[in-house]
């Protein structure tokens, strides 16, 4: 269990950091002049949304509704896995699992 945990962590945490977000603040936008706190309500919005997905139904599902094409799952102690369909092929058996969580802050670097 522990390692289907930090494993989807790391998912979260690729999903959420690791890969553009295109919202409704940015769409047409001048990269000069993203409305940051715009760009911030949106992230942590969409991540309470996966959050909720994942209550709702169970964490395979949310991520399979959340995860990029090109994503890559890093989990603990093993070899990466890269794509979105070789990352939800890896979580077929966790279909009861329910990952929940409360998004705090978006920040950007």
């Amino acid at each position: 269990m522990n390692k289907l945990f930090s494993t989807l962590v790391a998912l979260l945490l690729l999903a959420a950091g690791g890969y553009p977000l295109k919202t409704e603040a940015s769409k047409g936008s001048n990269p000069d002049k993203t409305d940051v706190e715009a760009e911030r309500a949106a992230l942590l919005r969409t991540d309470a949304e996966f959050s909720k997905a994942s209550a709702a139904k169970n964490a395979a599902e949310a991520f399979a509704a959340y995860l990029a094409d090109d994503a890559l799952q890093l989990p603990a102690g093993a070899n990466a896995v890269f794509g979105r369909a070789a990352i939800l092929a890896g979580m077929a058996d966790s279909s009861n699992y329910v990952l929940t969580w409360q998004p705090m802050k978006a920040d950007e670097e």
